[in-house]
């Protein structure tokens, strides 16, 4: 697995870039080393059996997102793999732990296409359907459970597409709509609460919604828009408080957060990683220019486990898993 050692400047001054460059001002320094690549030719050199299905003898394909396992195996990275239908789950030297098949006649069989997949406190896998529209829930055994379906025809809408997923400080979970441009919020229980898209306040109003992610100290949720190149964040509620990004963002796909107010956005047309601190000013960016060995080609999702950041690169095929010393500092 190809390793690099990268140092990348993050400056911010008083306001919100808006040319493309991170602002002077920022006297911290954060390095990033690439650790880890994952790919289908990695899994397979260290898996113990082959891919269970008979529709593709591949692990991955397009891995289009990813979660970290967490506290029930530490280190370890839940990866769903849009072509193939699968969800892997790897160790932290590469070795497969489980699959699972979410199309076909595999032992997860009630999904169609693995657009987004995010894990609870408890443990608890969530799997966002592109087609379906609806997410589906399944227990630390990957024993499905309960789904979550939007009430579309409540609502007046057509049924949507989810293409992206947040769960929230304090149990909640919001489903993004990005063909009603609008978000779902359920409680701990699964109970259908609000929608919310913005429009009532002009400014805030979502186009084409993508990836969120919900902030641990007060369950605000940020909300990639590629439709209209930012990100806008709302409280729990759903009452939109500003918005960032704008003049820096191509096709912001996804974004994750970390215990250090900064916000790690995933821009699948810029081919790179944004970072934003707490107010929303650009700090610094991850790219074929500051991490040769990455040469991202379309990330789709990120996420963050206490110092370590993966990036979900669907076109190559890949993963990567990067190591962030004194981020934010």
């Amino acid at each position: 697995m190809a390793i690099a050692l990268i140092t990348i400047s993050l400056a911010c001054g008083c306001a919100g870039s808006r040319s493309g460059e991170p602002d002077a001002g920022f006297t911290g320094n954060t390095t990033f080393e690439l650790a880890a690549v994952y790919s289908d030719t990695s899994l397979q050199g260290i898996a113990v059996s082959p891919p269970r299905t008979g529709e593709t003898g591949l692990f991955l394909a397009s891995p289009v997102s990813i979660a970290p396992a967490g506290a029930s195996r530490p280190g370890s990275l839940i990866i769903a793999d849009r072509q193939s239908g699968r969800v892997v789950q790897v160790a932290d030297n590469g070795a497969v732990i489980r699959d699972a098949v979410v199309t076909g006649n595999g032992p997860v069989n009630s999904a169609r296409a693995p657009r987004m997949i995010r894990l609870d406190f408890g443990g608890s896998l969530f799997i966002a359907d592109g087609v379906t529209g609806r997410v589906q829930t399944y227990d630390t055994q990957w024993r499905h459970g309960a789904d979550i379906t939007p009430p579309y025809a409540a609502i007046g809408v057509v049924e949507g597409s989810i293409t992206g997923l947040a769960l929230g400080a304090f149990g909640e979970t919001y489903l993004v709509d990005g063909s009603n441009a609008r978000l779902y919020r359920f409680d701990a229980s699964g109970r259908f609460l609000s929608s919310f898209r913005g429009e009532e306040y002009g400014w805030a109003r979502l186009s084409r919604p993508a990836g969120a992610a919900c902030a641990a100290n007060d369950g605000s949720v940020f909300v990639c828009d590629p439709g209209l190149s930012r990100v806008v964040v709302f409280d729990n509620a759903g009452i939109p408080q500003r918005s960032f990004g704008e003049g820096d963002l191509a096709e912001p796909a996804a974004v994750a957060l970390d215990g250090h107010g900064l916000a790690y956005i995933a821009d699948t047309k810029s081919k790179m990683i944004f970072i934003y601190d707490s107010t929303g000013r650009l700090v610094g960016r991850i790219d074929s220019a500051t991490l040769p060995d990455a040469m991202l080609q379309g990330p789709t999702d990120v996420a963050i486990a206490d110092s370590v950041l993966y990036i979900a690169d669907p076109p190559s095929g890949r993963v990567l898993k990067i190591l962030m010393h004194n981020p934010g500092h």
